[in-house]
């Protein structure tokens, strides 16, 4: 095979692949696109075809390769190339329950900007389930920072604490992130929580007063209740402030909490 046959012997073999598939004679369709794929290996057509044949044939597997080749082609359009990384993540994830290549295909398709927040969060659950930790903290990160609104932009950090805490044993990058997620939302006894399962006495101390002040804030612009006065209870305990807990208590009390 030389070099001057490749592009004609490549468009030869493309038209037996047609024919062959328009016969039904889909293995012999199959032996003649991989020919052209040997001589163009960015023919599109044929990597389609063979994406056709493997998935209507029952080989998962290779119609999984044959998507994952169509969209790293050069002249795959985007949308075609979209859809074939997702196709290629179903059969990896669902079919075949390999998590390594889904993934794959996942960050290909954060670098290429198609990558929406359902497919990262489905990142997210694929890792876990797997127990691909580091795979997980890094779209666990991705869905936080693109997550939208203070109390979700809190919960999707503390999902980062948990990973990068209990799974990876990342204390020192732990607290940070769980500082994070109580910057976002100082009201939150869920972020102070974290904070005070990490840092040292005087953050703790810090934290809670933070938290403290946060919800009487809350409470001046949205008026007292039981709920966000045992808040109040409860930050004051984790600040070891005692003094302040049994007066917010007395005050739930009062409220009706």
């Amino acid at each position: 095979k030389t070099t001057e046959e490749g592009p004609e012997r490549a468009e030869l073999f493309w038209e037996q692949a047609r024919l062959r598939r328009a016969l039904g004679r889909r293995e012999d369709a199959i032996a003649s696109a991989q020919e052209v794929i040997e001589r163009n290996p960015e023919h599109v057509a044929a990597l389609a075809l063979m994406v056709e044949v493997h998935a209507t044939s029952g080989r998962l597997a290779q119609a999984a390769e044959a998507l994952v080749a169509l969209a790293g082609a050069g002249e795959t359009p985007p949308a075609q190339r979209k859809v074939a990384r997702f196709g290629a993540i179903d059969i990896f994830d669902v079919r075949l329950n390999e998590a390594n290549p889904a993934l794959d295909q996942l960050e290909a398709l954060v670098g290429e900007g198609d990558a929406d927040d359902k497919a990262v969060e489905r990142a997210v659950g694929i890792a876990t389930r797997a127990e691909l930790w580091p795979r997980a903290l890094r779209f666990a990160k991705l869905a936080a920072e693109r997550a939208q609104g203070a109390e979700n932009r809190s919960r999707s950090r503390l999902r980062v604490v948990e990973i990068q805490r209990d799974k990876l044993d990342l204390r020192e990058d732990a607290l940070r992130t769980a500082q994070m997620a109580h910057d976002v939302l100082p009201t939150s006894l869920d972020a102070l929580r974290a904070v005070h399962g990490l840092a040292d006495g005087d953050e703790r101390a810090r934290r809670a007063k933070r938290t403290v002040d946060a919800l009487r804030e809350s409470m001046r612009a949205e008026g007292p209740g039981p709920e966000r006065m045992l808040s109040v209870v409860q930050a004051a305990q984790l600040g070891a402030d005692m003094v302040l807990a049994r007066a917010a208590r007395r005050a739930a009390g009062a409220l009706g909490g």
